[in-house]
């Protein structure tokens, strides 16, 4: 027996990003053959048997659907609907990430320049380390840094740089400019290895290459454009090369298919690693994705509840009619209750937890609750 028919399928749109297909049995009750989430561009298909299949596509589960019935109809205008949905949510987290990244480099930027200008020995210092790169070595260097910041931001940090080196910092305009972080870099791989007194020195791991200092590794990522995320530390508290090799690959190559364990560690490792450009871009969708599935999860979780409490209070509801004269008759397809002889009520098989319930709640407020003083436990 076929579980639903193919004549005609329901769409309905859910979370806006969400649609549910559904498709009536052969005693006319609603059922959800198949889901899918444009967002995260994952759900199942229920064949006739009442197996599901997990997709990746929305168009599988068309073409499966297609295959029982040439002539199937579907509202296509829901799912375009979502699908439009899902890419507008896409595009503003970009927008907002985008702002986010600028936020963040202007504030670096003018840390980095009041910093030169009050002679912080933290800046003061960046400017030393980068004095006999050539003009164009230094912008190279600024402008693969700032990749989102302005022209103006990117003079600033150079003329910022060279006036100091030049030792005329003191007749620079109070102009606010943003910091860079492949430089900003080298101070930081400075302190690190001033603190560390370990027996075993602290070195930096970038695929097979190991290096002593963080700047050393890093200015090695940016002229052989490597991804500066990759570079690992070797007294990192928790992460290994071989882990991150393994969780680089999974992102790079399959991100979509990549274990939530496996996006919370390597989240969790950004987190851990000094900020670059590579780092943040990575971070926030990282951020975002976990947001949206544990939310999802979370969601997902409560409507098991639910329908769980709905299963109790109709076992406990059906039992207290039982013991009160309801009877009960079960047939391959359907359930029929009576009451005194009379047919009361009939479910048929593959109707929802909410159906049921609805069911004998029905029987209950129409049979037994009258006569009946007390709640059912």
């Amino acid at each position: 027996m076929k579980l639903y028919n193919t004549d005609y399928v329901i769409t309905e749109i859910k979370d806006e990003t969400k649609i549910k297909l559904f498709a009536e049995n052969e005693y006319y009750d609603k059922v959800q053959i198949a889901y899918f989430d444009f967002y995260f561009m994952e759900g199942w298909v229920m064949d006739l048997k009442g197996n599901k299949k997990e997709v990746k596509r929305h168009s599988t589960i068309m073409n499966f659907l297609f295959k029982q019935n040439l002539n199937l109809g579907w509202d296509s205008r829901l799912v375009e609907q979502a699908k439009q949905n899902a890419k507008q949510i896409k595009s503003d987290e970009a927008k907002r990430y985008k702002e986010q990244l600028k936020e963040k480099d202007e504030q670096k930027a003018s840390d980095m320049i009041n910093g030169i200008k009050n002679y912080e020995a933290r800046y003061t210092n960046i400017c030393k380390s980068v004095e006999n790169k050539t003009d164009e070595e230094l912008y190279h260097l600024v402008v693969n840094t700032f990749k989102h910041a302005s022209k103006r931001t990117i003079n600033e940090v150079l003329n910022i740089i060279k006036s100091y080196n030049d030792g005329s910092v003191a007749y620079l305009q109070n102009e606010v400019t943003e910091v860079d972080p492949v430089i900003k870099m080298d101070a930081e791989a400075t302190e690190t290895i001033t603190m560390n007194d370990n027996d075993t020195p602290e070195v930096f791991h970038l695929n097979n290459n190991t290096f002593n200092t963080y700047n050393e590794a890093f200015n090695h990522a940016v002229q052989n454009q490597i991804t500066t995320t990759k570079i690992l530390s070797s007294k990192h508290s928790t992460m290994t090369n071989e882990r991150l090799k393994q969780l680089e690959h999974s992102y790079i190559f399959d991100k979509v298919n990549m274990l939530h364990e496996d996006k919370k560690d390597y989240f969790d490792y950004l987190e851990s690693i000094p900020n670059s450009l590579d780092k943040e871009n990575r971070y926030y969708k990282l951020k975002s994705w976990i947001e949206r599935y544990e939310a999802q999860q979370q969601r997902q979780q409560e409507e098991k509840d639910r329908i769980h409490n709905l299963g109790l209070e109709a076992s406990k509801t059906l039992k207290y009619m039982v013991e009160n004269g309801l009877e009960i008759k079960e047939n391959e397809s359907y359930v029929k209750y009576y009451l005194n002889g009379q047919d009361v009520h009939t479910w048929f098989s593959g109707i929802s937890a909410d159906k049921y319930h609805e069911g004998i709640m029905k029987i209950y407020n129409s049979y037994f609750k009258k006569s009946s003083d007390k709640e059912v436990v």
